[in-house]
Parts: structure tokens; sequence; C-alpha cells
């Protein structure tokens, strides 16, 4: 199915995102880039099921950065490469949970609503022959 690929294309990016760059100073504090890793496994995992539920957690993930930026634990640097990688994910879990509202509507539901033939002439095409009597009356 293309919505567990595409997905987990888009949480190994950013999965990459916040584990890349081993620099002499790190831009990323090694308990924050556990947290955040966890967090990305979750939404992962939620991806492959519940789009929206990985929306959810994917906004968790957001505000954690945020929190993270705020408090030196990530530099800027790195935020914004996490925040490309955050849009990116959103983008594909979004379509995700926009196909799976389009593919709620079931077959019934769409003949039903559609369906306007008159099945009261005795025949389903609502012309006004019955072939049972081919149109002669009830003797």
């Amino acid at each position: 199915m293309r919505l567990r690929g595409a997905s987990g294309l888009a949480a190994a990016i950013l999965a990459a995102a916040i584990l890349s760059g081993c620099a002499p100073t790190p831009d990323i504090d090694v308990q924050t880039s556990s947290s955040l890793q966890a967090s990305v496994v979750s939404i992962a995992d939620a991806a492959a099921d519940d789009p929206a539920s990985a929306l959810a957690l994917l906004d968790a993930l957001a505000a954690e950065v945020d929190a993270a930026v705020a408090q030196g634990e990530i530099t800027e640097d790195r935020s914004t490469q996490i925040d490309e990688a955050i849009a990116a994910v959103r983008a594909d879990l979004q379509a995700a949970v926009d196909a799976v509202a389009t593919s709620d509507i079931t077959p019934s539901e769409e003949t039903d609503s559609a369906d306007t033939s008159d099945e009261s002439n005795g025949n389903k095409g609502g012309n006004g022959k019955d072939k049972s009597n081919n149109g002669k009356g009830n003797d």
C-alpha cells in the first residue's frame, strides 16, 4: 500500500534529520535526540494504520522540538532541519488522511443517494413495462 511506503520514507527522513550530524560540538543533546527518535518511531508505527493519530503525534513532536530549542538542547540550525522534515511528514500524513476520508464513502451510500428510479411500476427500470404480465393489466 502506498500509505505505508510513503509514511515510512517520510519517517526515515525525519529520523535522519534528528540523528544526522556528528559535529565536535553537538547540535542536539543526546537525551533529547533519544526522546525525539522514540517519538519518530511512534509516528511511523501509527502512520501505517491511523494517519490521523500519527498527525497528532507529529504535532506533539513539533512541540517537543520547540521546547528543546527554548532550553538550548537543539541548535537553531538543527531545529530548522527537523522542522523541514516534520513539514514533509505532515504533508504525507495529511494526504493519507484525505485519501482515507474520500475512500470512506461506500458504494451503497453512493447508490442509495443516486437511486431515483420508480420501482412502483412493477419493475426495476421504472419504464412501466412489467415483463410478468407484458403490460396487459391484472386479469
